[in-house]
């Protein structure tokens, strides 16, 4: 899985978010409410060849927003995790969530994207995963 951080002058990735992730992860300083006007971010996300994109974040109405329309302008299928994104204002989030999906993105929960991933109950992670949603 590949994963990309965006510290920059909106805000820094907290510390128990970047000593998760493994050495692969991509580090891209963001100033652009969109990640795809960060430096290098779409010719990154070209070289894993995806074309289905999961986005999480804060400020859904904004840098959530910005980014998934621009991803789906470029022919990515976009998911956005709902439980997994947040406004200062719940109106806010609502919003963004409803005109993201009249634009194609798809809503979804962490927990589908989790199963989603695994596929079958025989993942080496499956009973760990599920002990730890309990």
């Amino acid at each position: 899985m590949d994963a990309y951080l965006f510290p920059g002058a909106l805000c820094s990735t907290v510390e128990c978010v970047s000593s998760a992730l493994n050495h692969n992860s991509v580090i891209i300083e963001k100033t652009s409410f969109s990640c795809c006007a960060a430096d290098s971010f779409i010719s990154a996300l070209h070289k894993t060849a995806r074309k289905q994109i999961i986005i999480v974040g804060q400020e859904a109405h904004v840098c959530v927003l910005q980014t998934a329309l621009d991803l789906i302008k470029l022919g990515f299928q976009v998911h956005i995790v709902e439980d997994a994104v947040c406004s200062q204002k719940t109106e806010h989030k609502t919003n963004a969530l409803q005109r993201l999906q009249h634009y194609s993105a798809i809503n979804s929960n962490f927990e589908s994207v989790i199963f989603e991933w695994l596929k079958d109950s025989q993942h080496e992670h499956f009973s760990t995963i599920s002990k730890l949603l309990r």
